[in-house]
């Protein structure tokens, strides 16, 4: 659960980049909309992923896997989203 808390925040702060792929548009209009209310949501999506991490591991473990997942998830993203 907390892997896909990380991915859906990592793809709303994504969608905010200008260099978002066009067909998934209709998320990139409504982040671009309401930037703040993204960012936000963005966020409160990744305390809650450390939280999660946090229960399952240890405080420390549960950064390092968190860092880890994040890295690899925006690497993902950024690679495979715009190949359509």
């Amino acid at each position: 659960m907390g892997v896909i808390l990380v991915f859906i925040g990592s793809l709303l702060l994504y969608a905010k980049s200008k260099h978002f792929p066009e067909f998934l548009n209709f998320v990139g209009i409504r982040a671009r909309q309401k930037p703040v209310l993204t960012r936000a949501v963005a966020y409160i999506a990744f305390l809650l992923s450390i939280l999660i991490f946090t229960v399952q591991f240890d405080f420390a473990t549960a950064l390092v896997i968190f860092m880890i997942t994040v890295m690899l998830t925006l690497g993902l993203m950024i690679i495979l989203l715009p190949l359509n």
